[in-house]
């Protein structure tokens, strides 16, 4: 999680261990009035929407679209015909077992 997702979580009374491995980085890094968070803390739909949010920013849309369209008009059709093709070949061989 960055700073930017805990801004509007309620404020947090987490402190941050002064013998973790990571203290001293974190305190060059944020200061010590940064409140800590612990990810497991936060509400599941809060975290669902933190990542969803994070996703869709990394998405090209346009690109995403394009891939689906070609999805439907041309690799779904040809997939059906060979579900067809061998499809009507494993019918053939159960009957002949």
């Amino acid at each position: 999680m960055t700073q930017n997702d805990v801004r509007g979580l309620p404020p947090s009374n987490l402190e941050v261990k002064e013998t973790s491995k990571n203290y001293s980085a974190w305190l060059d890094k944020y200061g010590a009035d940064q409140a800590a968070y612990e990810l497991e803390a936060v509400r599941p739909d809060m975290l669902q929407q933190l990542v969803r949010k994070k996703i869709e920013s990394l998405i090209d849309r346009r690109r995403y679209q394009e891939e689906r369209r070609i999805e439907r008009e041309v690799d779904a059709p040809k997939i059906m015909a060979l579900r067809k093709v061998f499809g009507d070949q494993m019918l053939k061989k159960k009957k002949l077992d």
